[in-house]
Formats: structure tokens, C-alpha cells, sequence
């Protein structure tokens, strides 16, 4: 009788576990993906216009923006790990230190038409991300809201992309982000960079990208003297199909010049979007490892009693 129980319960505890992940009281959207308007979509640095990108987030910290991100789903912000926990510190960003803003265009119009400020509820780091080694590898975060975001013609998700999809072999993508100032500041509104995407084996040819990539990373920009930099860490490397963006990498480090800046003259570094959309599926860490850790427990419960019915 006690085996059956604790079968029963092994088999209930795993059709939790799966449904856990695959529900997750969020929403993504039918129209991921969709722009308001495509005015502005000018390539090579050029001004995005408001409700181009709808999805672009801007991470603010002290009322200072410090990073980009991608909205996914109605609660859910994707970004870089580095700007949640920078290389080489052991210390990193609480929730209660960020504001997630959406629907934005002109980050020093706090009243901007559309606009609105979330606070983060969670901070979830990809298990892997380790900032004392020199590669970045699972450099992607998720910031759970402390609020459901309604979504408007400023605010919508961007579209995943699925493995197996033919949307992960584009080639040509675009980045946009807040570009840094001569004097180290931030502009206030966002551009478009073009951004051709190419893959791990090319980028590693060159010897100085040695050490910084993993398989799990893509190159991409154009090396002639433009490209990503302080200001779009984080922010989405995106593609375009069918009238619909996705989201094909986020921006994730560029090789320094001699000038202690970033080298427009070599390819930038993305992670993988592609390779993380089971985990930005089915994020949901705590309830997981709880779970996780029911299922091995009845498990071992389950394994002793066949154990002293077979003694």
C-alpha cells in the first residue's frame, strides 16, 4: 500500500513539476513582435522612432540608465547578466535597486506620452553566468515585474525564437540602443544600428576574441568603424521576418581599443538568444527547484521501500 502511495505521489509530483513550467501566469502577446509604426527604422545609427521598438526597455538605477533590456512577456524583461552582476565582482544589483522603464523614446521626458517606470520583483541570472571567468558565457538575465504590464501600441513583447525555426539562420540583424556621449554620458533617445550577424567559427578566427566566446555566443556588427558599446549592454540584437521582429541575441561585451574604448573596428559579442529559449520559456527558478527537489526526494523514498521489499 505504501509503494502504491508513493508512486501515486511521484507521478502527481511530475506532472506538476511539468506543468509548472509550461504555466506561468504570464502572457506573451499575438502580435509580438509588431511595431506601431515604422518611421525612423533608418539603419547606421540613425534615430528610432517612439513605438518602433516597442519592447525596448531601459534599466534605470538611481534614476540613471545603466543598461538595456527586451520586454518578453507581460512580466517578464530580458538582459545581460553583466549588468546585474559586472565581470570580475562578486557583488550584484537587487531588485529593489531597478526600475524597468517601458514605452519610452526620450529618457529625460519623465512624462512622456505612453511612458511607464516598473519596479523588479526578481532578478533571475542564468545558473551558468560566472563573472570570474573570462568568456562570456550565459550572459542573460530575467527581471520578473513587480507589476503585469498592460500591453499598448508603445508596449508590446518582442517574438522568441524557436530552435528549429529558419527565422535563427537570418543573417541580418539590427541593435537598438542609447549611444554614450563624448563626455561618457548617455543620449536620451534611442538609434538604430545595422547589425550583420555572423557565426562563433569566424568571429574565433581572430586571436583576440580568444578566451571571450562560447558557443553559446554569436558575433555580429559590421567592423568598419561602427558598432555597439558602453550604453547598449544588454539591450536586443533583433531580426526581421514577415513583418515581425525577434529577438536573435543581446548585446554582451566589445574588444577595447587602445583608447580604453570599444573597437568599431572588430565585431562585437552577443549571446545566444536562439540557444536560451527553453530557459527564457520556462524560467520560473524557484517554484522549479522546489519542485526539483520534491520529485528527487519521493524518488528516494520510493527507491528505499522496493529496496526492503526486495530484502
Amino acid at each position: 500500500m505504501k509503494l502504491k502511495v508513493l508512486t501515486l505521489l511521484l507521478l502527481i509530483s511530475t506532472e506538476v513539476f511539468g506543468s509548472m513550467i509550461l504555466n506561468r501566469n504570464r502572457k506573451s502577446s499575438s502580435t509580438c513582435g509588431q511595431p506601431q509604426s515604422r518611421q525612423g527604422h533608418h539603419l547606421g545609427g540613425r534615430r528610432a522612432g517612439q513605438g518602433s521598438f516597442p519592447w525596448n526597455a531601459a534599466l534605470i538605477i538611481n534614476e540613471n540608465y545603466f543598461c538595456g533590456g527586451t520586454l518578453i512577456s507581460n512580466k517578464e524583461v530580458v538582459t545581460a547578466a553583466h549588468c546585474i552582476q559586472p565581470k570580475k565582482s562578486e557583488d550584484q544589483l537587487l531588485p529593489q535597486n531597478i526600475t524597468v522603464v517601458l514605452g519610452h523614446y526620450d529618457l529625460s521626458k519623465l512624462n512622456e506620452n505612453g511612458r511607464i517606470a516598473v519596479p523588479v520583483k526578481n532578478i533571475c541570472l542564468h545558473p551558468d553566468w560566472n563573472p570570474f571567468v573570462e568568456a562570456y558565457d550565459a550572459d542573460i538575465a530575467i527581471l520578473e515585474l513587480d507589476q503585469d504590464v498592460e500591453f499598448t501600441n508603445f508596449i508590446k513583447p518582442i517574438c522568441l525564437i524557436e530552435p528549429a525555426s529558419n527565422v535563427a539562420l537570418l543573417t541580418q540583424g539590427l541593435v537598438v540602443g542609447f549611444e554614450s556621449t563624448e563626455n561618457g554620458g548617455i543620449e536620451n533617445t534611442p538609434r538604430v544600428l545595422d547589425t550583420p550577424i555572423t557565426g562563433y567559427h569566424n568571429c574565433s578566427k581572430n586571436h583576440k576574441y580568444e578566451g571571450l566566446l562560447s558557443h553559446r555566443t554569436v558575433c555580429g556588427g559590421k567592423a568598419d568603424g561602427t558598432g555597439v558599446c558602453i550604453g547598449d549592454g544588454g539591450s536586443g540584437l533583433l531580426v526581421f521576418k514577415n513583418h515581425t521582429y525577434y529577438l536573435r541575441g543581446i548585446v554582451s561585451a566589445s574588444l577595447p581599443n587602445n583608447i580604453n574604448s570599444c573597437d568599431f573596428n572588430a565585431y562585437s559579442i552577443f549571446t545566444d538568444a536562439v540557444q536560451f529559449y527553453m530557459w527564457m520559456k520556462n524560467n520560473d527558478e524557484v517554484n522549479v527547484q522546489s519542485l526539483i527537489q520534491e520529485k528527487q526526494e519521493l524518488e528516494g523514498r520510493l527507491n528505499r521501500v522496493r529496496n526492503r521489499g526486495q530484502n
